[in-house]
């Protein structure tokens, strides 16, 4: 299994390059390729475990060396029954489950009171040892601990015990006519490409069934600003078609307009293409799109090619992988009829 993991809160992050968790865009997460579950659950009927197997033997190697002494080991050979008695690892399991639930609590009850920089300093305070060499010795390394890595585009952000976010109200965004800067933005105008891609709807004879949208608009003091207004069209889907529906979603900033990613879902392979197709045309015309048109339409012609078994992953021409610009989809259902999803996003300022 692969994961990306946020530099910054050490959480596992659901989005290629945005944490959900702390809410930072991430340029380069950290990828880990494991065999084991990160904060998950094992599989039912998984009983052996080599990731805490071999944490369980690390973190307790002291505590089992004594235990061997202690039995009158030391300079004398022992035979070693093959066997481990059951309630032994009973009692392992037991005291790994204490341990973390213990770990967890201590971590949490910590985070509360403000990190360990503050709760030292609460200490120290009580004991009369404020300014002394004790002290500061602590207090250093502490600050050292809490420094939170930076986020890959050289900003620092404060602990995740000081984070804090706020909704802004839309009319107030539009007033100020000021840009995000937590997400990436094409020159393109979402109101021009959603009109484009509805005449297109309207063309092969869509029929729509519902339209929607929501602004989400945060800021924090971290310095990040999110403005993000999302449309989402809905049309009727295939007699056999794997989805309830086919849908078009637009993704804008709250402030200006701009384009910030468009994603569809529709069960007909054709259509997936032309989409695509007419996309990178309106994107092409607002000079966000590098690729020239014959470069396009050979593309195009592979990425028709592949379906309808095309496995989802990342669909960005090879010569575009500098664009800034990165396209995911593939096959989500499968079984009679085939349905597509397709997501083209920008980390470009």
């Amino acid at each position: 299994m692969t994961y990306r993991i946020c530099p910054i809160c050490d959480q596992k992050m659901t989005k290629p390059h945005y944490c959900s968790y702390c809410r930072q865009k991430i340029k380069n997460p950290l990828t880990i390729d494991v065999d084991y579950y990160l904060n998950e659950r094992h599989p039912e009927g998984e009983h052996d475990c080599t990731y805490h197997d071999f944490h369980d033997e690390s973190s307790q190697r002291p505590r089992q060396q004594t235990a061997s002494h202690g039995s009158g080991s030391s300079g004398k050979t022992r035979k070693k029954s093959g066997k481990t008695p059951i309630f032994v690892i009973v009692l392992l399991v037991a005291a790994v489950c204490w341990g973390l639930s213990f770990y967890q609590t201590f971590k949490a009850v910590i985070q509360d009171k403000g990190g360990p920089l503050s709760v030292w300093s609460s200490i120290a305070s009580d004991l009369g040892l404020e300014g002394t060499p004790l002290d500061d010795l602590i207090t250093e390394g502490f600050s050292s601990w809490e420094k939170t890595p930076e986020s890959g585009y050289g900003e620092e952000v404060p602990p995740a015990s000081a984070y804090s976010s706020w909704f802004v109200e839309t009319d107030e965004i539009i007033a100020a006519g000021k840009p995000c800067n937590g997400y990436g933005h094409f020159r393109q105008d979402a109101g021009t490409l959603t009109g484009a891609l509805l005449s297109y709807a309207d063309r092969i004879g869509a029929v729509q069934t519902d339209a929607y949208d929501y602004s989400d608009n945060t800021e924090d003091d971290a310095g990040y600003t999110l403005y993000n207004t999302v449309q989402t069209y809905c049309f009727a889907a295939g007699e056999n078609s794997p989805l309830s529906v086919n849908s078009i979603q637009i993704s804008s900033d709250t402030a200006t307009g701009q384009l910030h990613s468009v994603y569809f879902e529709w069960d007909d392979a054709d259509t997936v293409t032309e989409l695509l197709a007419l996309i990178a045309a309106s994107l092409r015309d607002s000079g966000d799109w590098p690729l020239s048109e014959d470069a396009t339409s050979q593309w195009l012609q592979e990425f028709q090619q592949s379906l309808p078994d095309a496995e989802y992953g990342i669909l960005t021409p090879a010569s575009m992988e500098d664009s800034g610009i990165d396209i995911i989809g593939g096959v989500i259902e499968s079984g009679d009829v085939s349905a597509y999803s397709i997501s083209i996003y920008t980390w470009k300022d």
